[in-house]
């Protein structure tokens, strides 16, 4: 997996997720701090050097929950919950092709991308 790009999670993906939580269990809608949530799920794409601060795909996942949780710009920490399933039991951060075959199945499905 070294070799493959990892795409990372973007806010339409977490507000997706969000918006399907909310219509299988309910809860507030909205969004309570927009730029919270941009910077929370920017966060494990930082980088140093040329290198990523979070080691692997894993570590990814758990610094979405993480910043997620800690901002909770949804108003709720269920987002995190579920932004870190997608990211890490759902290998988002994954290639380009099956992210794109995940999706796309999902959809047709009638299922949340990841859910």
């Amino acid at each position: 997996m070294a070799d493959e790009p990892i795409i990372f999670l973007v806010v339409e993906d977490v507000l997706e997720l969000h918006a399907a939580g909310l219509e299988k269990y309910g809860g507030a809608a909205g969004i309570r701090d927009r730029h919270a949530l941009e910077s929370a799920v920017t966060q494990p794409q930082a980088s140093f050097g040329g290198e990523f601060l979070y080691e692997d795909v894993f570590a990814m996942a758990a610094a979405y929950a993480f910043h997620i949780a800690e901002a909770h710009p949804l108003g709720a920490r269920r987002a995190a919950r579920r932004s870190v399933a997608l990211a890490s039991g759902h290998r988002r951060c994954a290639s380009a092709g099956s992210h794109a075959r995940r999706r796309g199945q999902a959809r047709a499905d009638g299922r949340a991308p990841g859910g």
